[in-house]
């Protein structure tokens, strides 16, 4: 499925949207950092099913192409490139002397709409146990994420963290 603008679906929603916001807060945020002289803080939203990925990454040639039957790898191309894009911001905002740090993460399984395009799979009972299952993988994740990430941020950037030891 191609977005409006020609793009594969997943890589336009999980990419290109947050490509495209940060990169219109970019100037904002870089005056922000420099008046204020407070840390700016990029966060991109990726996934641990980055590795699921097409083997050679992100195909950027096929990019305006219908995902096919795998629409796992086309879903880990797109959190790959979240991860790239962070790594790549962190890199270039850092070279420019700003104070700003850019990183990417993994929440764990959140319950989404993930889903909706494939039918056969709304009525069935695993994919409606999942709320279940997702919301309290996210409330765990959320009281004890803070710890790794937020506390010692000032110390992170151009990284990928997953809330557990998983890392790229």
């Amino acid at each position: 499925m191609l977005s409006k603008d020609n793009i594969e679906l997943q890589f336009a929603t999980n990419h290109i949207g947050q490509f495209l916001l940060t990169n219109l807060l970019l100037e904002t945020m870089k005056k922000t950092a420099c008046e204020s002289r407070t840390e700016g803080r990029i966060v991109n939203v990726s996934s641990r099913r980055h590795k699921f990925s097409y083997p050679e990454g992100i195909r950027f040639d096929k990019i305006n192409e219908k995902m096919g039957c795998n629409f796992l790898s086309a879903y880990g191309q797109s959190k790959l490139a979240n991860i790239m894009h962070a790594n790549e911001l962190a890199k270039r905002l850092k070279e420019d002397g700003l104070n700003i740090t850019a990183n990417s993460v993994s929440p764990g399984p959140i319950n989404t709409n993930i889903f909706r395009h494939f039918s056969f799979l709304s009525g069935m009972p695993l994919t409606q146990s999942l709320t279940m299952l997702f919301a309290s993988k996210f409330y765990d994740l959320e009281e004890n994420f803070d710890q790794p990430f937020q506390r010692n941020c000032n110390l992170c950037d151009g990284i990928y963290t997953s809330g557990s030891s998983d890392s790229m």
